[in-house]
């Protein structure tokens, strides 16, 4: 397998990051600032992916009202092919 590296030219791919074009290699190593940031502050806070857990837990993870969810169901309107239509 090859690909091309610029006009003309046919690089032979082989595996490992040493045999990757420089520009390839320099970037699998780049670590961005908010990404350093956020690594050093969850090394600061331990707890903040538990907080996180207990956060969506309040927000998003509801029980379901079978019930509820019924009765939208059986209340629900078909829509028209073109909802702007006036008739």
């Amino acid at each position: 397998m090859s690909f091309r590296d610029g006009p003309g030219r046919k690089l032979k791919y082989t595996s490992g990051i040493h045999n990757l074009p420089v520009r390839i290699r320099i970037m699998a190593n780049y670590e961005s600032e908010i990404t350093k940031f956020l690594k050093d502050y969850k090394a600061q806070h331990p707890d903040v992916e538990e907080r996180q857990r207990e956060g969506r837990g309040r927000l998003w993870d509801k029980p379901q009202d079978a019930e509820l969810l019924e009765g939208f169901r059986a209340g629900r309107v078909p829509q028209k092919p073109y909802v702007y239509s006036a008739d």
